[in-house]
């Protein structure tokens, strides 16, 4: 059959290709790789899968297609065969064209096939609980969907699905970067958490390209839930509240999005819409009316966004732009980003959980940065650090590395710091007003020289303390220690807020450590930092490792050395703060990573737990701290051509922990109320109290670090146009 419309082909139900007579009213057309469905009798079969079993043959060079009239086609399953293609006549829709509604649902809807797939049908299937209307293989060869239409649940594996429309749950299935599911222009409706979501396991692939996710068309919440080996680009990605501030995101992903836009409609009166990012990269994405908390773990590296835009300005609500709720010293980065909230007053930034660590850089702010809880970093953070004024005060000065400081030794000692707080500073902008100290401990040391043989726990350590013997065995050898492997003893010494360090050697046998033991309560429960060799004998790990109730939790590693390793290897702890060092041990520069736990930080025994052969201890040193080191810092500060006593402020720390000669940072904000732009500080340390086992508090000077200023945009004359609004950058 001729169609009028050059270049497209008719198709026409069987029977009506010839005339009354049983004659063909035109030339023959070649049916053989085409069997029509026609429920009403004018095909080949009136249902799908008589149609596909019916063929047999199908080959790469023999493909088939089922071509299926209009109509509404209920059939118990359909189970595919390969290079055959079921396609239907119309196209896929609710009220027309090709509507296929599975009944089996028990079974499986729908049964997948290699080289095969669907093209302009409607498919329907009530599926429930772990059941799906399709599931895709993961190794399934090119499976592929085109214009078509599925309710219910669907998981897809390996394939192509092009201008495809979800309503109900969809599950990204892939198991490797070369076979995993391809999604382009695609519409995802996602009606509610228990009806249907978008999702992945945390190890799936999967790309999604264009199209859009559809939030909250029914459902008063969603889940949208991607792992890091999925990437999104260009996807519109739309909640539609419909008034109702309940209606809101579980949008809790980890992939990659590029050019993607995040959207909230009919915004409700109360309430803002919030999407939780834990995990990823976003490049060039739009966030219109939609917040963000972001939730970057420690483990799972960086939370970064690149080229970014929040827009708040239509909201009555005042959303925040970001919210950091991250585990402490995860880091969320922000690189040549833009935040504009509804004013001046509204938040760019803020942080609801301590010590949120976030690097900016280069970014646009139309809006305040809330600095409580925040430590920032980054090219947009200005610092300034202002060293102690070591020609005054009655402390001694000591130099110590590039770092002077005053030595207090003895109660109402001082040191003093002068400074300047350069615009465009202002104290709502300063984040971080840090004194920084260092301290100076009793110490206890052991450099296991002793008879070759002598047991640990025979040994007197340099300065008097015993060893405890709690479990394995462990021996002295050329002055130094080794024990059996998962063996431990514990020191003389001890105390929860100290420094701990010693020399250590991996020799390199595989899938095996050894480590220094702080804040130990028994052998269950205790902090390790420790030397391991990975199985695959790749490298030697610095690891820090959690016991609770004798279950170990990896919570930071970093290699140090491939077959061996041969370095001071040290530990600072005090509060809930844990710094570990590598190599230097007790300079700041050594530092490898840091977490903040009260796990046990009351506990106060230290110990070596062995590995064995080849993994040796010496020259371990432990110097004891306490919290209760007392100062006074008193601030007097004015502006330029006035006095220097125009304003002044008092605080006092009480019960001060502070580390062992590394840097130990106190929080001296309070003591600078009514700071302004161009302010000159000075800035007086007293020590109240040196406590019971330092021997010296070091004072270093201040670290200040700010923020920009957010500015109304400023309007300049335009030569044409009239007014035109600029916004101020930092960079």
């Amino acid at each position: 059959m001729t169609s009028p419309i050059p270049g497209v082909i008719a198709f026409a139900r069987r029977r009506n290709l010839r005339s009354s007579t049983g004659v063909p009213t035109s030339a023959p057309v070649d049916w053989r790789n085409v069997v029509i469905v026609d429920q009403d009798g004018g095909g080949d079969f009136t249902t799908i899968q008589a149609a596909i079993n019916s063929i047999t043959g199908a080959s790469i060079t023999n493909a088939f297609v089922v071509l299926v009239m209009g109509g509404q086609y209920i059939e118990a399953t359909i189970t595919m065969k390969s290079f055959v293609v079921v396609r239907g006549i119309i196209g896929g829709g609710e009220g027309s064209g090709v509507v296929i509604s599975v009944t089996n649902a028990s079974g499986g809807a729908i049964v997948d096939a290699d080289n095969s797939g669907f093209e302009d049908i409607f498919i329907n299937a009530a599926t429930t609980g772990s059941l799906w209307t399709l599931d895709i293989d993961q190794t399934r060869l090119n499976w592929h969907m085109k214009h078509t239409r599925v309710a219910g649940r669907s998981r897809l594996g390996s394939g192509t699905y092009d201008s495809c429309t979800w309503t109900g749950n969809v599950n990204l299935n892939g198991s490797a970067i070369e076979i995993l599911p391809r999604l382009y222009n695609n519409q995802i409706f996602v009606t509610g958490s228990t009806s249907g979501g978008l999702t992945s396991g945390a190890t799936n692939f999967g790309h999604i390209t264009g199209g859009s996710v559809i939030a909250n068309l029914a459902g008063s919440s969603t889940v949208i839930t991607l792992g890091v080996n999925i990437v999104c680009t260009g996807v519109n990605f739309v909640n539609d509240r419909a008034g109702l501030s309940t209606r809101d995101w579980g949008f809790t992903c980890k992939g990659q999005f590029v050019g993607c836009s995040f959207t909230v409609y009919d915004q409700a009166a109360t309430g803002s819409s919030i999407i939780t990012l834990v995990e990823g990269t976003y490049s060039g994405c739009i966030f219109n009316g939609i917040g963000i908390t972001a939730t970057p773990s420690s483990t799972s590296g960086p939370l970064t966004f690149s080229g970014c835009t929040w827009d708040m300005t239509s909201l009555g609500n005042n959303t925040t732009c970001v919210i950091v709720s991250g585990n402490s010293f995860a880091r969320t980065v922000f690189s040549g980003c833009i935040f504009r909230t509804s004013g001046a007053t509204g938040i760019c930034l803020s942080a609801s959980s301590a010590n949120a660590l976030v690097e900016l850089n280069g970014n646009t702010y139309l809006g305040r940065i809330l600095p409580t809880n925040l430590r920032l970093r980054g090219t947009d953070v200005k610092a300034e650090f202002f060293p102690v004024d070591y020609a005054n005060g009655t402390g001694a000065s000591v130099v110590r590395g590039t770092h002077p400081s005053h030595e207090l030794n003895t109660a109402l000692e001082t040191a003093f710091i002068i400074g300047r707080i350069n615009p465009p500073a202002d104290v709502d902008d300063i984040v971080d007003a840090r004194l920084m100290v260092s301290g100076e401990f009793d110490k206890a040391e052991d450099s296991f020289t002793d008879t070759n043989g002598t047991a640990l726990a025979a040994h007197t350590a340099d300065t008097g303390e015993a060893w405890t013997l709690i479990s394995g065995t462990a021996s002295i050898s050329s002055n130094k220690v080794s024990g059996s492997n998962g063996g431990i003893h514990t020191f003389g010494a001890g105390a929860d807020t100290s420094f701990l360090q010693a020399l250590m050697v991996h020799g390199g046998t595989v899938n095996v450590g050894h480590g220094l033991i702080f804040r130990y309560s028994d052998a269950s429960n205790y902090w390790r930092i420790e030397l391991k060799e990975r199985a695959t004998a790749s490298a030697i790990d610095l690891r820090l490792i959690k016991r609770v109730a004798a279950s170990e939790t990896l919570i930071a590693s970093t290699p140090v050395g491939v077959t061996n390793y041969t370095g001071i290897i040290g530990v600072s702890f005090f509060g809930d703060d844990i710094k570990v060092f590598c190599d230097t041990g007790v300079e700041e520069p050594g530092l490898v990573f840091e977490t903040t736990s009260t796990f046990n930080n009351t506990a106060t025994v230290i110990g070596l737990k062995f590995g064995g052969g080849g993994l040796t201890f010496d020259d371990l040193a432990f110097w004891r701290g306490d919290t209760t080191l007392d100062l006074t810092v008193d601030t007097e500060f004015g502006q330029e051509n006035s006095p220097l006593d125009e304003l002044a402020d008092s605080l006092v720390l009480a019960n001060q922990p502070v580390a062992h000669r590394v840097f130990t940072y106190l929080d001296v904000r309070e003591a600078l109320t009514g700071v302004k732009q161009g302010s000159i500080i000075g800035m007086r340390v007293t020590l109240d109290a040196l406590g019971t086992v330092n021997t010296a508090l070091r004072i270093h000077g201040l670290l200040l670090r700010t923020t920009p200023t957010s500015k109304t945009p400023r309007p300049y004359q335009a030569p044409a146009d009239g007014f035109e609004f600029q916004q101020v950058t930092y960079r």
